[in-house]
């Protein structure tokens, strides 16, 4: 898995349904122990993929070239 520079990684995410709605969560930790969950939620579960993806890229946590299917 990539990390950004200061040795955060996204080591989990998947997408579940609950109700009419499709989450999709990630979980990131530093080296100096920081954890962090990250969620986005859609009507499908590829539009709420999309939206990590892009939380995931904007902190770094995954390159622009990856998707969190790739990692």
């Amino acid at each position: 898995m990539e990390g950004a520079k200061d040795g955060t990684v996204c080591q989990q995410y998947w997408t579940k349904r609950y109700g009419d709605a499709y989450v999709a969560e990630a979980i990131g930790w530093s080296e100096s122990g920081n954890c962090a969950t990250i969620y986005t939620m859609s009507i499908t579960p590829e539009e709420a993929e999309a939206k990590l993806t892009g939380a995931l890229r904007e902190l770094k946590w995954i390159s622009e070239a990856s998707s969190t299917k790739d990692d």
